[in-house]
């Protein structure tokens, strides 16, 4: 999916997400792979099972399960909360400039976690 101007909302469940916006955000269910990047607008989605890029220059990241074995969030101007789960695995990175990092559950994991004015909890 690409969008110059629009809000983006996925119902169901899917393998695959790759999109891409310039000024809108993503709301989706559960996907194996997350590939989410967007300039201004925020990344929400209920499940990742196995892959997850997700990137935002000016908008927050959120994860309501994240079951994976490798993942990324990043964004500029914003928040990342992410919730791992017992079947989660591997490396999980959290980075943000200006926003606060949560995440939960994440203590079997290879967590890397960055802010710059933020808090991390």
């Amino acid at each position: 999916m690409s969008t110059k101007h629009a809000e983006t909302t996925v119902r169901g469940d899917l393998e695959t997400i790759r999109f891409d916006a310039r000024n809108g955000s993503l709301q989706a269910g559960g996907m194996k792979v997350l590939e989410a990047e967007t300039h201004n607008g925020s990344v929400l989605v209920d499940t990742v099972d196995e892959e997850m890029e997700a990137s935002t220059h000016n908008g927050s990241i959120t994860v309501g399960a994240y079951n994976g074995r490798r993942g990324s969030a990043r964004t500029h101007n914003g928040g990342v909360t992410i919730s791992a789960t017992p079947a989660a695995s591997g490396r999980l990175a959290a980075r943000t400039h200006n926003g606060n990092i949560q995440v939960r559950g994440a203590g079997h994991l290879d967590l890397k976690t960055s802010t710059h004015h933020g808090r991390v909890w």
